[in-house]
């Protein structure tokens, strides 16, 4: 039973609640709902507050305990009476559930179409959750799960799919568009049948101990091999010698029936039989079906597949043999939600009619820092005794966000250089360092709030929080889906939010951008003062590289601005190297621009102060000077010591009030700044705001510039574009060195031409 303490943790933000959905299933039931987020920083003596957006609350807990964590809610939220509450079930008692739910709160409770809800649900999981996709691999020991995602350039879709749900049976559903799926096909052998055939074979047992079963039996003693029925002359058929001929084929025989029942491990052996009877007869089906259709991506869910690593790896393999190596079975992080999220869903026309979000029409960001680990991806089965229940948290963003449309056609998009659930050396190098800089990040946060009582101590439970989880990463580094340094990144700023501290580098920033703006006029009178175009665009580019140098996420450089002597613009110039540089296509950038080769370039920014300033607005000037159009594009929200849109636009305001040449060009709109809707130290091209992406081919954009080393070593390093891109920065962290063969503030400035001409 659920304890009072683990319904506070996972039933957060009722005060705030909305509306409701409920997916009543036969051992859980998931209920979803949506809240209004309200922040107000600590800050004693200054009368503001900070209103968030939605976040979308997803809860999956035991059948048992609906009683309770019905009163739970009625209580927390105050009153519902009179509101419509949409709900799915495939539960025999579904209509008592059905009076606990509308008796306890008070409401209308409306059924919805299971089979919509499902692919509704699971159209907004595609759409919405990076890495939602995954392959399992039993043979891989570093790490069995590989992770995708449908929507990783603009040339992508989601659609069509195939869903296969086994449930019960086992239904196929063809899915073309957002709101277009048919049933395809379908078999009556499915959960129900196993679980029904088990109770026959062995008597009573429940899941969990089925599962075990199977994982512990041997099915060659029951099943018949092809080696068993021709011996050694199986060789001439192209078949392997221990691919199951007849299921429980053996045990047609009285006599050897007999004794297999006397063999201790008869329960499990007979269990084993039975699932790859089943699991090959589901393979089968679903192979033979798909080969009149046109498309080969295929995800499986449904209560007998979830979180159940025997049965994705005999699923795996029987499409696999089945289809011969033509599809490949797919599976959900988060399917557990979809029936639930679709019935949300499908209550949007009395949000609309209320002036509320629509769900579908924004996109959603997952909330790390509020999940539970089984809404994190640690597979655990929902009938295992230690399941108490799972959270997985979303929050709207607000925007539209679409893949970035210069993404190369002719290469996959993967926005990460290192994979660290493979990498192992990597992930232990990035977990340490997460852990070694956690107090320092605190103190930044405690100062960025120095008038508030609570900031000291909110600031330890955050750094407790996050080594947790750190923690847990180290044992299931793939409880985020792809583990990777954007991941951690955004874990971090997730917690820092979720405690008040909602920019702890917000003081420092503006004392830097202050800093900056002054020193902003002696750059930019040395550049004009250089009568040659080439030199003095070569020199902007260094000072782009310079600018890059100032990153508080960086431990040698903190080492360098928290010394006795000024750490100045000019010796960061001094930092950089003479050329030859580690990455050196200087000379090939030059020419492409001397020659009039880029009309219109957009600039990925990242941190405040003098790179922005000092680095990227002066190398943006040489390039209106040439005649072309600049777009600045920074994160929409706080990460590190990045410059924020708001941020930008208040540097902005101050410099074009000192700078002409700047001030003209805004004012006829051949300079301006965007955001890229993001609010992380890296660059994820999957997911930037629809404005950015539309603006991006109005201007025309035949550049793409990604300057530091979050957004162009971390991420981006090998991105492909249908343009030519410039990737710019300094390495300041000693493993990355290492990796890349040079040494610490090497220099990248990496020029490549497109794959696919835009043409």
């Amino acid at each position: 039973m659920l304890t009072i303490n683990e319904m506070e943790c996972a039933l957060r933000n009722l005060c705030a609640a909305e509306h409701f959905s409920f997916d009543i299933g036969l051992r859980v039931i998931k209920v979803v709902y949506t809240s209004r987020i309200h922040r107000h920083p600590a800050i004693v003596n200054e009368k503001f507050s900070k209103e968030g957006g939605t976040r979308l609350h997803c809860i999956h807990f035991p059948f048992t305990d609906l009683d309770k964590v019905c009163e739970y809610i009625a209580q927390k939220v105050g009153n519902l009476s009179g509101k419509t509450v949409q709900f799915t079930s495939t539960h025999k008692d579904s209509e008592e559930c059905v009076r606990i739910i509308r008796d306890t709160l008070r409401v209308k409770m409306e059924r919805v179409n299971d089979m919509r809800c499902h692919v509704k649900g699971t159209n907004f999981l595609l759409s919405n959750i990076l890495d939602e996709v995954f392959v399992y691999d039993h043979h891989n020991v570093d790490c069995r799960y590989f992770f995708q995602t449908c929507l990783n350039s603009p040339h992508s879709s989601v659609y069509p799919y195939v869903l296969v749900n086994v449930g019960t049976g086992m239904s196929i559903v063809r899915v073309n568009s957002e709101s277009d799926f048919e049933y395809i096909g379908g078999s009556h052998c499915g959960g129900g049948a196993f679980f029904g055939l088990a109770q026959l074979l062995i008597g009573s047992a429940d899941m969990d101990e089925l599962l075990v079963m199977a994982e512990d039996g041997d099915h060659r003693k029951v099943d018949s091999l092809v080696s068993d029925i021709y011996g050694m002359k199986y060789e001439g058929l192209g078949l392997p010698p221990d691919l199951i001929a007849g299921s429980f084929g053996k045990c047609s025989n009285t006599k050897f029936a007999d004794q297999v029942k006397n063999d201790p491990d008869y329960r499990k052996d007979c269990i084993r039989s039975l699932l790859l009877m089943i699991s090959n007869s589901i393979g089968q089906v679903v192979s033979l079906v798909l080969n009149n259709e046109k498309t080969n991506r295929l995800f499986f869910n449904g209560f007998m597949v979830r979180n159940h690593p025997i049965i994705m790896r005999t699923l795996s393999y029987a499409i696999n043999f089945w289809s011969k190596g033509a599809l490949q079975a797919h599976f959900l992080r988060h399917e557990a939600f979809n029936a639930a999220i679709g019935a949300m869903i499908l209550g949007k026309e009395r949000l609309e009619n209320h002036g509320e979000v629509d769900i579908e029409k924004v996109s959603w960001r997952e909330h790390y820092a509020g999940c539970s680990d089984l809404g994190r991806f640690v597979p655990r089965r929902p009938t295992d005794a230690a399941f108490r229940g799972e959270v997985l948290e979303l929050d709207c963003a607000d925007i539209l966000m679409r893949p970035f449309p210069l993404l190369s056609p002719s290469v996959e998009y993967d926005p990460d250089t290192v994979d660290l659930n493979s990498d192992l050396a990597a992930r232990e190098f990035w977990l340490t360092i997460m852990e070694e800089s956690v107090h320092k990040m605190c103190s930044k946060a405690i100062e960025s709030q120095h008038d508030s009582p609570t900031a000291a101590a909110r600031a330890d439970v955050v750094a407790k929080k996050y080594l947790e989880q750190l923690k847990l990463l180290r044992d299931k580094p793939f409880a985020y889906g792809t583990c990777n340094v954007r991941n951690l990144l955004d874990l971090r700023e997730q917690i820092f939010q979720e405690h008040d501290f909602d920019d702890p580098f917000k003081l420092q920033k503006k004392l830097e951008n202050d800093l900056a703006v002054r020193e902003l006029p002696k750059v930019v009178t040395k550049l004009d003062g250089m009568d040659d175009v080439r030199e003095r665009l070569a020199e902007a580019t260094k000072g782009l590289l310079a600018g890059n140098v100032f990153d508080w996420g960086a431990k040698e450089v903190v080492k360098l601005m928290e010394g006795k002597e000024e750490f100045t613009f000019q010796k960061a110039m001094d930092v950089v190297p003479a050329r030859p540089w580690l990455n050196d296509d200087l000379d090939e950038f030059l020419d492409a621009s001397m020659n009039g080769g880029h009309k219109s370039i957009v600039v990925f920014v990242d941190n405040s102060g003098a790179d922005v300033v000092l680095g990227v607005l002066p190398f943006a000037r040489e390039f209106l000077k040439l005649g072309s159009k600049v777009t600045i594009v920074s994160n929409l929200l706080p990460a590190l010591n990045d410059i924020t849109f708001g941020e930008l636009i208040q540097v902005m305001k101050e410099v074009t009030d000192r700078d002409e040449l700047l001030k003209r060009h805004t004012e006829k709109g051949t300079f301006k700044i965007m955001h890229s809707g993001q609010g992380s130290p890296c660059l994820d091209m999957r997911r930037v705001d629809s404005e950015l992406c539309k603006a991006v081919l109005d201007d025309k954009v035949d550049l793409v510039v990604i300057e530091g080393m979050g957004r162009a070593l971390h991420t981006n390093f090998n991105a492909q574009f249908m343009v030519p891109s410039l990737k710019a920065a300094v390495i300041k962290t000693r493993w990355l060195a290492d990796r890349m063969g040079g040494d610490i503030f090497s220099v990248v400035c990496k020029y490549e031409k497109p794959i696919v001409d835009l043409m």
